[in-house]
């Protein structure tokens, strides 16, 4: 497997070089939505189906350890190839991952060692693609055009996610009741056979709208010094990062509690009445997210705007408020135990099937994740701020990697922590681990908000 990627032609226009970001800026968003909700989220469903417990299910998190020290390849992503090359290449790998995967969930009986093994080596390869995509969206854009499009990338990202994550899930859903009759080979050989069909077009699609920008290209070793002793140096510049500690803290903090909702939320969908869940399907849980994700592209679109009106300092504290205390709603839901069914029937459309849907748990999804779009947008916003010099993509790489190292412990543990504590205790403590961030968020430095700072290098 080639990396390089030759620079364009003399003959290449200004065009294909530079590109329309109205088309490259979603496509790289796309990559991270459909990658990301099938590593991270469709395990929990899977597993929830087949009666795995919680504190199993939160444990399955560490698989992914690889995908939260992704970090260490933003040097060699920097000195090796373009970014554009990195994308590609680890997309072809992927695919190719997603038809073992395919094999895996169509076998009699499913092997969870097989399968948390290759969501493993998945994340082995996800890694480095992260840092290259956002490596590519900080060479890219402008410092303008970036907070132009800080809106457009999560809202891309969020459709993609509902896509594979919450229509997709439901119709294989369905299609695994109407045709397999339940069993569960029949839903996710359908799931992941749609998946492979979406990635494959996706990834012509990137190939055809992602520009070769001239700031794309290999960072050169300084003369006298090896490939390798350089590597060393990114960590440097990031350490000479003013307010760098606290900015660690606050991701740290803003991301504790999100965590524990991630991975606990379906299960609490889909555990049964009697331990205190609403005992929804793998059909209902995909309409339900459905409509939380596009809570989320709505509080994306928000941040973007706000933004781009007010400036982050003045938004920061409110929007992280609506991503943390929107969870106490599950709270209500754990103790009350709301029953608004509303029927949803597919026998007019010619699909034999029918189903009812809490409309209590929609609105909290709803709630929750347009609480959740506000707060991540703005808290990405502030990451790439700080993450700028020559060495921006390795910064940008470290800070997402404690961005997921926080959701990697928190939700490895969030399953124990519920059956502990039970399931509106559970969403209480969500709230109270995160709440050391209005502390830190007064003392933030914005680096957007002094132009004359020299970038670091």
């Amino acid at each position: 497997m080639k990396l390089h990627q030759s620079a364009p032609t003399p003959a290449t226009s200004h065009e294909s070089q530079e590109g329309n970001p109205w088309f490259f800026v979603p496509s790289i968003s796309l990559w991270s939505g459909l990658v990301n909700v099938v590593l991270f989220s469709i395990p929990t469903v899977i597993l929830k189906d087949r009666g795995y417990s919680n504190t199993f299910i939160g444990l399955s998190t560490l698989v992914t350890i690889p995908y939260a020290i992704k970090f260490l390849w933003g040097p060699i992503v920097d000195s090796w190839a373009t970014k554009r090359a990195w994308i590609l290449r680890m997309a072809e790998v992927q695919t190719l991952l997603w038809c073992v995967l395919l094999v895996i969930v169509i076998a009699p009986t499913l092997s969870v060692p097989a399968f948390l093994t290759l969501l493993f080596i998945l994340s082995i390869f996800k890694g480095p693609q992260e840092i290259a995509l956002v490596g590519y969206y900080l060479v890219a854009l402008s410092r303008a055009d970036q907070a132009k499009f800080i809106g457009i990338r999560p809202l891309t990202s969020r459709l993609a996610m509902v896509t594979t994550g919450s229509v997709l899930v439901a119709g294989a859903g369905i299609f695994g009741k109407v045709v397999g009759a339940g069993d569960p080979r029949y839903t996710w050989g359908f799931y992941f056979a749609c998946l492979i069909l979406i990635y494959t077009i996706a990834y012509f699609w990137v190939r055809m709208t992602c520009p070769f920008p001239p700031a794309d290209a290999p960072i050169k070793v300084p003369q006298g010094q090896s490939r390798w002793n350089s590597l060393a140096e990114p960590f440097r510049a990031l350490l000479r990062i003013k307010g760098i500690l606290l900015a660690v803290l606050f991701i740290l903090f803003v991301r504790a509690g999100e965590a524990f909702i991630q991975r606990m939320v379906v299960p609490f969908y889909m555990d049964s009445r009697a331990v205190g869940g609403y005992a929804s399907d793998v059909t209902q849980v995909g309409l339900i997210g459905a409509v939380g994700l596009l809570g989320a592209t709505l509080g994306a679109l928000l941040s973007g705007f706000f933004i781009k009106k007010y400036g982050i300092r003045k938004i920061m504290g409110w929007f992280i408020a609506a991503t943390i205390f929107p969870n106490l709603i599950y709270t209500i839901l754990a103790i009350f135990k709301v029953d608004t069914d509303i029927a949803v029937n597919l026998i007019p459309v010619g699909i034999d099937y029918s189903t009812n849907i809490n409309l209590a748990l929609v609105c909290a999804a709803f709630g929750e994740n347009l609480g959740y779009g506000l707060g991540f947008s703005a808290t990405e916003y502030f990451l790439f701020s700080v993450s700028r010099g020559t060495h921006q993509t390795t910064i940008a790489g470290v800070l997402l990697s404690v961005l997921y190292f926080c959701t990697l412990i928190f939700g490895s543990m969030s399953g124990w922590v519920q059956s502990q504590s039970g399931w509106a205790w559970f969403f209480v403590i969500s709230v109270i681990i995160s709440m050391p961030v209005f502390l830190i968020i007064p003392r933030l430095q914005y680096p957007d908000e002094q132009p004359n700072q020299q970038p670091t290098k």
